[in-house]
């Protein structure tokens, strides 16, 4: 059930609409499927290899390649087995699909899927699908070093496609924040709300909100203030309109001195 609900959505995904941008498309999906960093990175790229045509990312060998890059994502959405069966010898449900009982371990069947899928494919584009995974892997597993130099070496790499590079840097942002480089991760963003002015304002929102955050941890409440209001004016439709009016008005209670102890 699962397999053929995903095989709809990529049909979705590939049935044209002039009127329908790529991002738009991909960002529909992800809004419905939002559950981290790993699973809105796994749903671009998936949608990514989906639209663009499969022997574009995987040449000759296009069915084996795309099994193989297929089974990274499989496990990195893959679902956790409900705590009643986690915790028991009960059977792992019988649908051909991979199960895990926790977040980390899902993650790290997935980071190794990864790496096994990189040996046999170290190049080309489909190679720097699998990296941007990997890297957001690293980067929820706390690996943060790991995840920078991996976003780096994406970063402007010419196997990347410019849509992808704006993933590419929200995820670098985010490995250097959990870093403690903060002033490099607000300089990651500024490019990242740059870059995004040419795709439709994908992922602009997100780079705003994720800088006046930073901001509020640098003390520049004023400046995080005046992020959040331009976020609610320039894009009215954001998913990120109650965390930006919660923020708001915790920074108003704190400029006023009503802020609770």
């Amino acid at each position: 059930m699962a397999k053929k609900k995903h095989k709809e959505e990529i049909e979705e995904l590939k049935a044209p609409d002039q009127f329908v941008s790529f991002w738009t498309k991909v960002g529909e999906r992800v809004s419905r499927h939002r559950r981290g960093l790993v699973t809105f990175v796994v749903t671009i790229c998936a949608a990514t290899a989906a639209l663009q045509g499969g022997r574009y990312f995987f040449g000759k060998r296009d069915a084996e390649t795309s099994r193989a890059f297929a089974k990274i994502e499989q496990i990195a959405s893959a679902s956790l087995l409900p705590p009643d069966v986690a915790g028991s010898k009960a059977e792992k449900p019988d649908d051909g699909l991979p199960h895990f009982k926790t977040d980390e371990e899902r993650k790290q069947a997935a980071l190794k899927e990864a790496d096994t899928f990189l040996v046999a494919h170290s190049k080309g584009k489909i190679a720097a699908l699998a990296k941007l995974i990997k890297a957001s892997l690293l980067r929820d597993l706390g690996k943060n070093e790991d995840a920078t130099a991996l976003y780096v070496e994406l970063s402007g790499n010419s196997e990347v496609d410019s849509n992808l590079q704006l993933v590419v840097l929200d995820g670098l942002a985010l490995a250097q924040e959990a870093s403690g480089k903060v002033d490099a991760a607000i300089a990651t963003l500024d490019k990242l709300s740059a870059a995004s002015k040419s795709h439709q304002g994908f992922l602009a929102d997100r780079a705003l909100y994720t800088k006046g955050r930073l901001l509020e941890t640098q003390g520049k409440a004023e400046e995080a203030k005046k992020i959040y209001k331009s976020i609610s004016t320039d894009f009215p439709n954001t998913t990120l309109r109650e965390e930006v009016t919660r923020r708001l008005a915790l920074l108003d209670e704190s400029t006023t001195g009503t802020a609770t102890p």
